[in-house]
């Protein structure tokens, strides 16, 4: 029987800690921030499925919470199961929750970022580079695919094309064309002073790099350096949902200043391949690339928020040119949650269904401004709805004078 004491000793151990942790999760159904929406005006049907992601904190108490906040209430980290916060789930972004719980065999052992995946309604796709023996450079990318509808897996390795002269690799964004898997990468030179942006292209049936793209080489034309981004990753939240146009802007490297005139644009089509400048107009460029700009199929948006509304730029990637300008007017009341903030203090953020539009200010302050809530019709300039996050009726007084910001928009 003494044998057998240790392993008594910590099934009861485990019994209890779990117990311990559910009971708590009853008792204290208060013990972290409660928040709810609230309308003003419009139709609730349009934020029936809406996720906001963001946090809250205060520093004096050294306190920091992840929330999500619906029609449904909030959620934070102690809302999740023992194993999800033994795994951080609370952390990941929604679309890696759902598919934690909808895919757990083919996310086992994977990372969870975002930005490795790629996601439709027939596919999974992960992306992340391999090193043998954890020693660099990295010579190979690991890729996984699962079919939804067969519940298959194939697994496939490649080789990085001249993984010897990089020092490190980073994987940025994921896509699939047909039976193509793209790859996006920020590739660093051996002294780290250089990057290189590619999009490698592999054949999943041939398991090989049917094309290495470079995007940005480390020196641009006549020996002028510049630095290049993916905006779509840049001004939005890292994301494994299908983009038909990766947007792409280069800066010359090293100046502090960069004139409008000389800020490279340009569109990768995931299609075919085709990389293709982009004419953006100098005073759609000055405006701040987050919160201002949003990629969206085969546009980009450009917001800019005055004192009685928003006025939104619609750039058509495939005719390379701004095809419609529309103004969303709101009463003051509304836009003084948004333009009492500055752009370097994330202001707001945005995200586009189709022609539909979604605001949503950023944060909220000991100080005051509500976090507001207004989705309109591009094509009309109507506000459809309006609302705000308000503290619900059981909050604990301990987070009322927390400070809430918001960082995405998402969807269920």
């Amino acid at each position: 029987m003494k044998k057998y004491w240790k392993v008594i000793a910590l099934v009861l151990f485990s019994v209890i800690i779990i117990s311990g942790f559910y009971v708590r999760k009853a008792l204290a159904s208060t013990s972290s921030p409660e928040y709810m929406i609230e309308t003003r005006s419009g139709d609730t049907s349009y934020i029936e499925n809406i996720l906001l992601s963001g946090n809250v904190n205060n520093e004096e108490n050294m306190y920091w919470d992840y929330v999500q906040i619906s029609t449904e209430g909030t959620k934070a980290s102690e809302d999740f199961s023992f194993n999800e916060q033994l795994d951080y789930m609370y952390t990941y972004s929604p679309e890696i929750q759902k598919m934690y719980h909808e895919y757990p065999g083919f996310l086992r052992g994977k990372s969870m970022t975002a930005n490795l995946y790629y996601e439709d309604e027939t596919a999974i796709v992960f992306v992340d580079t391999y090193i043998e023996d954890y020693q660099l450079p990295y010579e190979q990318m690991e890729i996984a695919l699962l079919d939804k509808k067969s519940n298959d897996e194939t697994q496939i390795m490649i080789d990085i094309p001249e993984y010897e002269k990089y020092d490190d690799l980073y994987i940025e964004n994921v896509q699939k064309s047909g039976e193509e898997v793209i790859i996006f990468t920020v590739n660093y030179f051996n002294d780290q002073q250089y990057a290189e942006l590619h999009a490698y292209r592999v054949d999943v049936a041939t398991e090989t790099v049917i094309e290495d793209q470079i995007i940005q080489p480390a020196t641009g034309e006549a020996g002028v350096d510049y630095s290049s981004i993916l905006l779509n990753t840049y001004t939005g939240p890292y994301s494994s949902k299908a983009e038909r146009y990766m947007i792409y802007e280069s800066n010359p490297k090293d100046e502090q200043d960069v004139e409008t005139d000389k800020i490279l644009m340009s569109a990768y089509d995931t299609t075919t391949g085709n990389l293709n400048e982009l004419t953006i107009p100098n005073e759609l460029q000055e405006l701040p690339l987050f919160p201002a700009m949003t990629v969206h199929d085969s546009s980009i948006y450009y917001t800019n928020a005055v004192e009685n509304g928003f006025e939104v730029s619609r750039f058509d990637i495939e005719a390379n040119e701004v095809a419609e300008t529309q103004f969303v007017s709101l009463p003051s009341e509304v836009m003084t949650n948004f333009s009492s903030q500055t752009y370097e203090e994330s202001s707001f953020v945005t995200y586009i269904d189709e022609n539909i539009i979604y605001y949503v200010s950023a944060s909220k302050e000991k100080s005051g401004k509500d976090i507001a809530i207004v989705v309109a019709d591009f094509h009309t300039g109507k506000v459809l709805y309006d609302g705000k996050i308000i503290d619900a009726p059981e909050m604990n007084e301990t987070f009322k004078d927390n400070s809430l910001s918001i960082d995405w928009i998402r969807f269920n």
